[in-house]
């Protein structure tokens, strides 16, 4: 028995250890979208992991401001995920700093709870990813404590329906204190604003020391993404205005007193982002260019490499896990082709393969692992160019 119980440990921490390696693999470039500027059409989706839509807001009850143009996100959401990037809803925003709504709803249980419930059924309504929850700013004590009940809410629900739970929180500093170290395991990353703090705004220095201060609380480096301005101050001006205004504006980081910055300090920052996080959050997509001053082209272009290892994709399940006699794969499909897959073991070497009945949606499919030794798999699907993995434990 007690052998029994140490190899089944092992197993679990070897599971755990393939699940630090396939997040790890995985850098986030996390774009905010508002609903008041730019065209879903021009968005270059083909550089970004994730949209945030801006903002909705929370009523003083729970409910939700209603959404101006739903048809505007119906559309990001189609363009999006044809292009496999995640949407979001981003809730709150700066708001002229009125937490009020936040602050009634996350102190009252039944108001917390109507909150989780009406966001869950806007996901739905929407066919959204997952939520961002942008509280600026939760005040340490009461207001921290309330913030982290909303958050355990929100990720239990959330979660248990493959969706995503991040949030943005301020670069450092005691404001900080309003997000636990509790709230670190209820979010999938969290979008540090290392940005608007002191003159000039959004130096590199500002984001090394904003992502040392959360990484140094405890923060994993896997849920690390670290903000950049795609805007400068002062006074408060797009980044592509700058551009239309200074030729030069792409390789310097100020036009006359308003500093922002430019492609290099973006570049610098986004290898910064490599080496201590998982990935860099833009506030705002809408204030680039589109061309070879892109900001955005300039974070895609210093991104990561890709690696042989597969990135795991929470809308794909596999369960039970562990498992003993048999799997079976839910698997939400864009193709009306018939889908390969395999399981491999934890250094990539086939054990089994078969293929499932193409159609658009749904597909679920039994297989018997029973022959399989006890240990760590993946089970790999490609539909098109991309190749999504899920691990599971058999005993």
């Amino acid at each position: 028995m007690i052998r029994s119980i140490l190899k089944m440990k092992a197993v679990l921490l070897s599971a755990a250890l393939l699940f630090s390696i396939l997040s790890q693999a995985s850098f986030h470039i996390v774009g905010y979208f508002t609903t008041w500027a730019g065209n879903v059409n021009t968005i270059q989706y083909s550089k970004l992991t994730h949209i945030n839509y801006a903002f909705i807001l929370p009523t003083s009850t729970g409910g939700l401001t209603t959404l101006s143009n739903p048809s505007r996100l119906q559309s990001l959401c189609s363009l999006a995920h044809v292009n496999n990037v995640k949407v979001l809803i981003a809730v709150g925003g700066w708001n002229n700093g009125n937490d009020s709504n936040f602050e009634t709803v996350a102190a009252n249980s039944t108001k917390r709870t109507t909150f989780v419930t009406n966001l869950l059924n806007f996901v739905s309504t929407y066919n959204l990813d997952g939520v961002d929850i942008d509280w600026e700013y939760p005040d340490p004590g009461t207001s921290a404590d309330n913030y982290a009940l909303l958050m355990h809410e929100l990720s239990d629900s959330l979660h248990n329906r493959g969706k995503l739970l991040t949030a943005a929180v301020v670069n450092r500093g005691a404001q900080g204190a309003g997000v636990k170290d509790e709230v670190f395991g209820y979010v999938d990353f969290l979008n540090i604003m290392a940005y608007d703090a002191g003159t000039p705004h959004s130096t590199y220095s500002e984001a090394s020391q904003s992502m040392d201060y959360w990484l140094g609380r405890g923060l994993p480096a896997s849920k690390a993404v670290l903000g950049v301005p795609f805007y400068g101050r002062d006074p408060y001006t797009a980044y592509s205005t700058l551009v239309s205004q200074d030729a030069s504006a792409p390789y310097k980081d100020n036009v006359g007193s308003t500093y922002y910055n430019g492609i290099n300090t973006i570049k610098n920052k986004t290898i910064m982002a490599r080496n201590k996080g998982t990935g860099v959050m833009i506030w705002d997509i809408t204030m680039d260019t589109n061309d070879n001053t892109s900001l955005l082209k300039a974070i895609y272009d210093n991104r990561p490499l890709a690696t042989n290892i597969p990135i795991e994709d929470k809308s794909f399940q596999v369960f039970p896990n562990p498992a003993n006699e048999t799997i079976t794969i839910n698997y939400s499909s864009n193709s009306a082709e018939d889908l390969d897959f395999t399981i491999c073991d934890i250094l990539g070497e086939e054990k089994f393969s078969g293929s499932m009945k193409g159609t658009i949606g749904e597909i679920e499919e039994k297989i018997k692992v029973d022959f399989l030794p006890d240990g760590i798999y993946m089970v790999r699907i490609k539909e098109g160019d991309r190749m999504r993995v899920k691990k599971f434990v058999k005993h």
